[in-house]
């Protein structure tokens, strides 16, 4: 016999305010729908058909559904169960399929009780449900609780792309670290970004995509003091710099950005926006960005930047978003680089990361390159993860203008460079990828 987690007489709807307490009930509760479920399931479907597939024909329900099944009586893990636990009427057609299969009414009595205190347990809007999901998979940190939160993630995508009427499939940043021609004891910083398929689902106000670096507004006569320094674009116009235009889609210089459109506001003159009257595109537009900062930062330890901390932003519905450091093998690090999703914006050497503002998200760090075939030394040897041929022909061209800037041949890239990426998918908003790593202490004489 199957022991419930509870009676129906004890259970209510939890208190809003005390979403701990509520997962520590949901836990004993979603063990024991688990239990039962598959034990239902294991009378009628043998062992080597639990397969979705499987399932979805010989209960005769959708893939989703038996998928959902799946989960719930196969993975003991409360992010998942929340993510995977159906409605109403998904389960009203699950106890159906499971009755018209043959299994008995005491087990289809039994489980229709667990699966009303479960129901009972998650009564609330859907921002309290969503709320239970992330609270459970950010305790988590197992890869089970990753998939349930890149879940939640997909699901908040699609709702923003439709509430904003924008975005883009992905946004990458890519930042190249040379020994500065300034002096030895600084680095020049070669500083990319790129939006792909950039598009609006219908017209709406401009929106703020990149900082502008063109001429001032007229009657500008000052800049702040605060905001990085403005550097040297490698391509554009006055109007549109720093966007690169040889590396851009036509459909972005001829009328998609613009450098004031109607976004007025303190830092209207510094940004370049998405015009508001851009056409809907299935496909949207590529813009790549690009400026050399001389003498960007210090290389090494010295007593006030003791760390690098690069970053981007996610401020638009995304499906991901990239940032990537190449650093010249001259220069030493003091520790790996590593990375993180964070709530707030760093620039090069502007202090350490603050734990506190953390995502509850599991960011990884490769080395791009590592196992490639040495003969492949150019700026190939660290292509994008992407079957989109014409953003790894953009980005390899990235690099290889990088490396001419910074003294380095195309060729030889892949040999005087080592190259760190770091991605994930469907950022929330707002969010900022940051990758970072410890300056070494100068050495001695």
């Amino acid at each position: 016999m199957i022991r419930l987690a509870g009676g129906m007489n004890s259970t209510k709807p939890a208190s809003s305010s005390n979403f701990t307490d509520l997962l520590g009930r949901l836990q004993p509760a979603f063990s024991t729908l688990r239990q039962i479920l598959f034990t239902a399931l294991a009378t009628v479907i043998p062992e080597d058909g639990w397969r979705v597939r499987a399932w979805a024909m010989r209960l005769r329900i959708g893939r989703t559904l038996a998928h959902n099944m799946l989960q719930l009586a196969t993975v003991n893990d409360l992010a998942v169960g929340l993510t995977a636990m159906p409605g109403a009427s998904g389960w009203k057609r699950i106890l159906e399929a499971l009755r018209d299969a043959g299994v008995d009414e005491d087990m289809l009595a039994m489980l229709r009780l667990v699966v009303r205190e479960v129901h009972d347990l998650m009564k609330g809007d859907a921002a309290k449900r969503t709320t239970l999901r992330l609270l459970a998979a950010g305790g988590l940190e197992d890869e089970s609780a990753q998939r349930a939160m890149l879940d939640i993630r997909r699901r908040f995508h699609q709702a923003a792309l439709e509430l904003w009427g924008l975005g883009a499939r992905g946004r990458l940043a890519t930042y190249v670290v040379a020994p500065s021609a300034q002096g030895p004891d600084r680095v020049d910083l070669a500083a990319w970004m790129v939006f792909d398929g950039l598009r609006r689902l219908r017209p709406g106000p401009p929106w703020p995509v990149a900082p502008s670096i063109g001429a001032p507004a007229p009657g500008d006569e000052s800049e702040d003091a605060t905001l990085p320094p403005r550097g040297e674009a490698f391509g554009g116009t006055s109007e549109l710099s720093p966007l690169v235009a040889d590396l851009s889609s036509p459909d972005a210089i001829q009328g998609g950005l613009c450098r004031y459109g109607d976004f007025v506001d303190e830092w209207s003159a510094d940004w370049i926006t998405l015009a508001h009257d851009v056409p809907p595109s299935d496909t949207g537009m590529q813009a790549v960005f690009g400026r050399m900062l001389p003498s960007a930062g210090a290389r090494w330890a010295d007593g006030g930047d003791d760390a690098v901390n690069l970053s981007i932003g996610g401020h638009l519905p995304l499906e991901w978003i990239s940032i990537e450091v190449a650093i010249d093998r001259r220069i030493e690090l003091g520790s790996r680089p590593s990375a993180g999703l964070f709530l707030h914006e760093q620039s090069y050497g502007q202090g350490r990361w603050k734990a506190t503002h953390r995502l509850p998200i599991a960011v990884e760090v490769e080395e791009v390159g590592v196992e490639a075939d040495a003969a492949a030394s150019g700026v190939e040897r660290f292509e994008l993860p992407t079957p989109q041929r014409d953003l790894r022909t953009r980005h390899a061209e990235i690099l290889a203008r990088s490396g001419v800037r910074l003294g380095c041949p195309r060729e030889a890239f892949g040999e005087k460079f080592r190259l760190w990426r770091a991605i994930v998918e469907y950022p929330p908003l707002p969010s900022y990828l940051w990758i970072g790593w410890d300056l070494p202490v100068e050495p001695g004489p």
